[in-house]
């Protein structure tokens, strides 16, 4: 190690390496229903009241090629483990 990055890089022995394969196109689906009141009501001349009410809807967003999962157990394969 030459404790320089570029010149670890240079000597073939680099501190890290990360590569990554390409990102499929997901296709990802949701949906999210909102309602919003307001109001106000003038109770006396130097009082007012002003009240709202919000209701929110937030279903499961989902992946419709069935891409969205994050671990798939069932790909592990133990023997590539790094060491």
């Amino acid at each position: 190690m030459t404790t320089n990055n570029y010149g670890d890089l240079f000597v073939g022995k680099p501190l890290e390496f990360a590569q990554a394969s390409d990102r499929p196109v997901d296709n990802f689906r949701l949906y999210n229903y909102e309602f919003y009141a307001q109001d106000s009501w003038k109770v006396r001349r130097n009082f007012t009241l002003e009240y709202g009410l919000r209701a929110v809807y937030l279903p499961q967003n989902y992946e419709q090629k069935g891409l969205g999962v994050l671990f798939d157990p069932s790909a592990y394969v133990k023997s590539q483990e790094f060491s």
